[in-house]
């Protein structure tokens, strides 16, 4: 999805087939918003399961940051040199390269440019458009880790953040208050759809998938395209009918998830390699040519970084040195804090780590990368 929806942007169209059909959004629009929704889901169920706050922040990190340190440090110190139209030393004398390795790998604020990188690209010198959303996805984890205790013992504390956040998206607070207008608003908006994941997860009882509700579901979110009531109504339709189509079991992509989970390499790599792609055809190449060039290539490049990054720095969890360490920190961090052992739950194995991967939509913000 990610890569269907950026060939277009990237090679120049200002046409995108989902946009163009509903007025909704882009396939990226539509691909962020699912994968907050699952990410909500699967995350709550990681914290619920984690024994404490700091074994559950371990996994968390584990998932997401080597990764993305392996894709950053490639595009900085191996694409950008050998693409660059400035001489080696001119690049890396730049600020801006150092600058775009410590800012993406800290993931605060994401650095989109690398010195004479992309510079004729149809769409902008953008190297990798994509990352843009982690920021806020481990933001958004950092929330639910502080709201951990208060969870455990009440699942209204996650309804009551959802309730505050739709007020902000009905009611935005004035530019003069909040300096960063622009990522409060995507805040907001990608937090709506990550704690409705988180929702449906600590109600699951309650609100089942449920193929009838998801009908009308359904019904009511085509019928909301084209109004300006279609962003309010996909709060609370787009999320069961995503964790209702996860449930559904004539959905079995198990012949592809056998062999790794290959979605956060595909997201963080596709950008970077649709980029070259342009480049490399003198920007004259067509939206489906882009993608039937850079799917292979990103879903070689995520086979590689599941088996010797992502898997093994997963496997560090595991690893009784490292579970020792952590039993440390966090017997220190319960003793400095008494009350964190209220409303702990006991300790549960994960029987398997959740995605954490998530499509942008990039070409639905409001301004490009700079």
């Amino acid at each position: 999805m990610v890569i269907g929806s950026h060939s277009f942007p990237l090679s120049g169209s200002t046409r995108e087939p989902l946009r163009d059909l509903t007025g909704f959004g882009t396939f990226g629009t539509l691909g962020v918003r699912m994968f907050f929704v699952i990410s909500g889901y699967l995350v709550t169920q990681s914290l619920l399961r984690s024994s404490t706050v700091l074994s559950f922040a371990a996994k968390r990190i584990l998932r997401i940051l080597p990764a993305l340190i392996v894709v950053v440090l490639l595009a900085a110190l191996v694409v950008g040199p050998l693409i660059t139209s400035l001489t080696p030393s001119e690049y890396f004398a730049r600020p801006q390269t150092q600058r775009y390795i410590t800012h993406n790998i800290a993931m605060s604020p994401t650095i989109y440019r690398l010195p004479g990188v992309f510079r004729s690209n149809t769409y902008g010198p953008a190297v990798n458009g994509s990352i843009w959303t982690l920021p806020y996805e481990m933001a958004l984890y950092i929330v639910l880790a502080v709201l951990a205790i208060g969870i455990k013992r009440s699942r209204i504390v996650v309804l009551g953040l959802f309730v505050c956040l739709f007020l902000l998206q009905l009611h935005p607070i004035p530019h003069p208050i909040v300096i960063d207008h622009l990522a409060l608003r995507r805040f907001v908006k990608l937090g709506l759809f990550f704690f409705a994941g988180s929702l449906l997860y600590l109600y699951r009882e309650l609100l089942p998938p449920n193929k009838k509700v998801a009908g009308l579901l359904a019904l009511l979110f085509v019928a909301s395209f084209r109004t300006q009531y279609s962003l309010l109504v996909s709060f609370f339709t787009l999320p069961y009918l995503v964790i209702w189509l996860a449930h559904y079991r004539r959905l079995n992509t198990g012949w592809f998830s056998r062999h790794g989970d290959f979605s956060y390499g595909m997201y963080i790599y596709a950008f970077p390699v649709q980029q070259l792609t342009v480049q490399m055809s003198g920007g004259h190449i067509r939206p489906f040519e882009l993608f039937a060039i850079a799917f292979p290539v990103t879903l070689l490049l995520a086979f590689l970084s599941w088996h010797l990054v992502e898997s093994p720095a997963l496997s560090l969890k595991r690893s009784p040195r490292i579970q020792e360490s952590w039993g440390s920190l966090a017997r220190a961090w319960q003793g400095a804090w008494p009350h964190a052992r209220d409303g702990e739950s006991p300790a549960v194995e994960e029987s398997s780590e959740p995605s954490v991967s998530q499509v942008d939509d990039l070409v639905d913000v409001d301004v490009k990368p700079e």
